[in-house]
């Protein structure tokens, strides 16, 4: 009946309740079973994509297993707009740890657009994972040593 034109159909409902915002995502099967749904605490939403913002600091390898243990991993940029949105001093998916000056995000991929800040990388000593200063300009990655303190931006990604 109609609930077969559900099949494989997803749908995202977001509801703020007390500060907490929630996605609820769905998929329906043939049975009109609910496959999943979960909740995420201080995420926001940007381009079918979830956004979580520390409000502590850790090492870059800490920040990525923080990421990890929530089902995410440290933001890669994939955007003009993620870029502008996020400009307060924070750790992202990019490093040159495996091969010095050649930066790659964390799922792998290569660095094709690059927002370096006047100077960066400047590939001194230990400076392998990539931050967003706190310039206030679109041009403000640096690289910096991976044992520094710094909050940190979680992504995860959804897909329907």
């Amino acid at each position: 009946g109609i609930w077969s034109i559900y099949l494989n159909v997803f749908f995202c409902l977001l509801l703020y309740v007390n500060g907490l915002i929630e996605f609820y995502f769905y998929s329906f099967s043939s049975h009109d079973q609910i496959i999943n749904k979960f909740s995420l605490s201080g995420w926001t939403l940007f381009r079918h994509r979830a956004y979580y913002i520390s409000s502590t600091t850790k090492s870059w390898q800490e920040s990525r297993a923080y990421c990890h243990s929530v089902g995410a991993d440290l933001m890669i940029i994939n955007s003009k707009e993620e870029q502008v949105s996020y400009l307060t001093g924070m750790w992202i998916g990019l490093t040159d740890s495996e091969t010095e000056g050649t930066w790659k995000w964390v799922d792998g991929s290569p660095l094709t657009t690059s927002y370096w800040g006047s100077n960066e990388p400047n590939g001194k000593t230990g400076e392998n994972c990539g931050e967003i200063k706190r310039f206030y300009t679109e041009k403000s990655w640096n690289d910096q040593t991976c044992s520094d303190q710094r909050n940190w931006i979680c992504e995860m990604e959804f897909t329907d």
